[in-house]
């Protein structure tokens, strides 16, 4: 049992926490001899979604150097998705179409973006930027 004292720390140290609500679509490989077929037509999907704000990112799980970034590769992938509600998520993942065409199936999670962040250098005489 947590002490009110104890309660009253994690209160504290929670308090700026981000709490942003998002959505996770783990892909399983399905029919990876199609997946070369409909990659073309899937990066379209990810980077439409992306423009219109409703995925915050995407890519493959890596196995090895093999595989890193191939169509198919068995590892799977991942994509996080802005959404109102998990519904929505899955309408959206739903016209991926690594989905329509069974290349992957996937799960949907809820998830609560608490804590991390990231640092940006963007250098305009460059045309470069750098993201940690």
């Amino acid at each position: 049992m947590t002490s009110s004292s104890e309660e009253l720390e994690i209160q504290k140290l929670t308090q700026n926490f981000l709490r942003k609500k998002m959505f996770v679509m783990i892909r399983h490989p399905l029919k990876t001899e199609l997946a070369k077929i409909h990659f073309k037509d899937h990066l379209n999907w990810v980077i439409d979604m992306e423009k219109s704000g409703k995925v915050f990112c995407s890519g493959p799980f890596v196995e090895s150097k093999a595989t890193e970034g191939r169509p198919g590769s068995p590892a799977g992938g991942m994509t996080i998705v802005r959404a109102a509600n998990k519904d929505e998520a899955i309408e959206l993942v739903n016209t991926d179409p690594y989905v329509i065409n069974s290349v992957v199936s996937f799960e949907m999670k809820e998830w609560l973006v608490m804590e991390g962040g990231f640092n940006l250098k963007v250098s305009f005489s460059q045309g470069s930027y750098e993201m940690e």
